[in-house]
């Protein structure tokens, strides 16, 4: 209600366009996810491979007990989201655990489809194999945390990468991931967004 007084509401790409409801959704995001504190400890990289360009960001706690990481792949239907968005929230977590948190920022559809994002989530993993000791994170294991569309997507790197990286997943939070795809009473929002998500591979 306090935000509704204040004009904010979710995105609606049923209803806006996709730009508008973006915008919407990224205003109503931030305001619910409170503005994180602002750390020199967190580290941003870059990525360039066959998937494309890909973002992902370390998060440290500030009392660490494990050196093993937790890759944590956002939600947002795959139209929205930005690893902004998600640092308030990977910073809790990361403290919560006294672990340190991979947030991977993958591409948006319908820009992006699939299988990009699991490709780009899956460089992000080969990154950490061979180089994550730089940076002192384990690079023989990790905890795979993916909320909504990032349950789904995590999901899919685990069958992916299980036979390359055999035992690499330590542990799993799945948090309210679809995991069947589209149905017949799929709503009319979540049909979109398997279709943009899906594209011509639907």
């Amino acid at each position: 209600k306090y935000l509704e007084s204040q004009g904010i509401k979710k995105g609606d790409p049923l209803n806006q366009s996709l730009e508008n409801a973006r915008h919407a959704q990224h205003l109503y995001l931030k305001c619910l996810n409170g503005e994180p504190v602002s750390r020199s400890t967190t580290k941003f990289l870059n990525l360039h491979g066959a998937a494309g360009h890909v973002q992902f960001s370390i998060i440290y706690p500030v009392q660490s007990e494990s050196t093993l990481p937790i890759i944590y792949i956002r939600g947002g239907g795959w139209w929205n989201g930005s690893l902004e968005l998600s640092s308030r929230l990977v910073q809790d977590i990361a403290d919560a655990a006294r672990m340190p948190v991979v947030c991977v920022d993958f591409g948006l559809a319908p820009q992006t489809q699939f299988p990009t994002q699991i490709d780009q989530i899956c460089m992000v993993i080969e990154w950490l194999t061979k180089s994550g000791s730089q940076f002192q994170l384990d690079s023989d294991r990790c905890v795979l945390w993916g909320d909504s569309a990032g349950g789904s997507l995590a999901l899919c790197v685990t069958n992916k990468l299980d036979p390359i990286f055999p035992q690499f997943f330590a542990g799993h939070v799945l948090f309210y991931g679809n995991f069947n795809g589209p149905t017949e009473v799929t709503t009319p929002y979540s049909q979109w967004v398997w279709s943009n998500y899906l594209g011509q591979a639907e």
